[in-house]
């Protein structure tokens, strides 16, 4: 009987830690690309959303304005992933939401399906397009 109950234990923290071990903690750091120059990085991701979203004339400086806006924002809260990436997740989660919806009403319905699947691999943290995601 104390085997059983023993092993169970045993069972319960392992399950449990690797639940816990998925998610960060406010002290797990988490890697976010540097934001050197916000206009270069714009730059940067432009060049990849013109062409693979086939961005129009009209549509790039709404799309460069709001991708200006997002990483402004974003820059003021990347110490956070290293300090308390809990509350960087959360206040990324917060600025990433309000550009997505934003992208919405700016791209076309077919524009803004193709630009949610260019999310980056995780394997591919160079990406610029990881900016956009984490």
């Amino acid at each position: 009987m104390k085997k059983m109950l023993l092993l169970t234990s045993i069972l319960i923290v392992i399950a449990g830690s690797g639940v816990l071990a998925q998610k960060p903690d406010k002290q797990t750091p988490i890697e976010v690309l540097p934001i050197k120059d916000v206009s270069e990085t714009t730059k940067g991701l432009m060049n990849i959303l013109k062409t693979k979203l086939a961005l129009s004339d009209a549509q790039s400086p709404k799309i460069t304005g709001l991708l200006t806006d997002f990483l402004r924002t974003k820059s003021g809260i990347l110490s956070l992933a290293n300090s308390n990436p809990a509350d960087y997740l959360s206040k990324f989660g917060g600025i990433q939401s309000k550009l997505f919806d934003r992208l919405k009403t700016a791209l076309s319905g077919a524009q803004y399906t193709k630009f949610l699947g260019l999310k980056p691999k995780a394997s591919d943290s160079e990406n610029v397009l990881n900016h956009l995601f984490i």
